[in-house]
């Protein structure tokens, strides 16, 4: 990593949209699954896992000789529903591309099923993406691929992360969900809240993907985010693999902020709600898939009682057996089972600075663990037509219920 690379991820965000608040309820005309910036540098993928993951395996399945698909998923299930993303990956290693592969150790591990750190399901679906189903007759996908004659194993990497690279807690886990592209000349970051898996597909999912050719240096640096989780896999060694970000804020080209958490030096998700302050028409909205923070919450609240709108949906409850007792009628909280996008969506005033329009994605839960323990990343999106994408997806999902 040059001193050019570490210059950037310090670099604070410039303001660069006068903003108009937008309405704050109302069902949207039609549900839009994939929006473009107006200079189509950037688009929102809104929908379930299956929509998500088929945008990418439809890209994947394109790509040939001098290709390179890069994947970093927390989970990645091999099963029937999610064939489709593993053919495609087949098929782009048929035609010649390279395929490198992250994703968690731990879930494999037989001894952390057996103390509880990972449910059946996770242990046995993973396993069964490595190895294959116990006394079964077909092998898993990494197994089975690294047998095929015609495998290319000099095309296809794999490597398992235990844990986090960034925390010094052995429960925490490489959380991310992202996908680099370098396919036929075109390049495209995808940073996902769906990982791989079938009970995924029918969940409510957010996704951005970004032009990895405009923003070169955003791309430059999220493969180094990818080369740090593998020299991890390889060497177990934070020492000499961190990549030394800690969680700053950084800015590229003057249109996207990436985030790696570090609690030694910044608590993201907390950080960024303090900044929000009262405007005329302020308004907060977030999706989480899991809630466990009550700093989170009480920021919520303090923004509610500031005199903002502010509305909650989430999956799973974890404070005082619900936000809905937590709450108290500050805000409004909805529960939906289905939910697992993780979004944070604002629109006020920022800081000591101007009013704005800001879409968060990516991996991190409103949880403890997420802020301070885990690999996670979220990217921050500005633009009054992507904003405006995942302000009317936030509504669709409301109105799904």
């Amino acid at each position: 990593m040059t001193l050019k690379h570490i210059a950037l991820l310090c670099t604070t965000t410039a303001t660069l949209w006068g903003t108009t608040m937008l309405p704050t309820s109302g069902k949207p005309d039609q549900y839009i699954n994939e929006v473009s910036s107006d200079d189509g540098k950037r688009i929102a993928l809104m929908g379930t896992g299956k929509e998500i993951n088929t945008y990418i395996a439809d890209r994947i399945s394109l790509a040939g000789k001098n290709d390179t698909i890069r994947l970093d998923y927390y989970i990645m299930d091999y099963e029937r529903k999610t064939y489709y993303f593993y053919n495609a990956i087949k098929e782009a290693l048929a035609n010649g591309a390279k395929v490198e592969i992250i994703t968690e150790g731990k879930n494999t591990s037989k001894a952390a099923y057996l103390a509880g750190d990972i449910p059946e399901y996770r242990y046995r679906n993973q396993r069964e993406f490595f190895y294959g189903a116990e006394n079964a007759k077909y092998d898993g996908f990494v197994a089975g691929l690294l047998e095929e004659p015609k495998a290319h194993k000099n095309a296809f990497k794999f490597y398992k992360v235990d844990r986090a690279g960034d925390s010094t807690s052995t429960k925490a886990i490489n959380h991310r969900k992202i996908a680099l592209l370098d396919i036929d000349g075109k390049k495209e970051i995808v940073v996902s809240t769906a990982n791989i898996t079938g009970s995924g597909e029918s969940r409510w999912q957010a996704a951005i993907v970004l032009d990895g050719n405009h923003y070169d240096s955003q791309w430059r640096w999220w493969n180094d985010v990818l080369d740090t989780d593998i020299c991890f896999a390889k060497m177990g060694s934070q020492k000499e693999c961190r990549l030394g970000n800690g969680g700053y804020e950084s800015n590229y080209e003057g249109w996207t902020a990436s985030y790696v958490v570090d609690k030694t030096k910044y608590e993201t998700m907390v950080e960024w709600l303090k900044k929000m302050k009262y405007s005329k028409g302020c308004a907060l909205r977030m999706l989480m898939g899991h809630l466990g923070s009550t700093k989170v919450l009480n920021e919520m609240k303090r923004i509610a009682e500031d005199g903002c709108k502010v509305d909650l949906i989430y999956a799973s409850e974890y404070i005082d057996g619900s936000p809905y007792k937590y709450n108290k009628g500050n805000f409004e909280v909805e529960h939906q089972a289905r939910v697992h996008a993780k979004m944070i969506l604002w629109q006020g005033k920022w800081g000591n600075g101007d009013i704005e329009q800001y879409a968060w994605v990516g991996s991190l839960n409103a949880t403890d663990k997420g802020a301070n323990e885990n690999d996670e990343t979220m990217v921050r999106i500005e633009g009054k037509k992507l904003f405006k994408a995942f302000w009317n997806y936030f509504q669709w999902v409301e109105y799904d219920d």
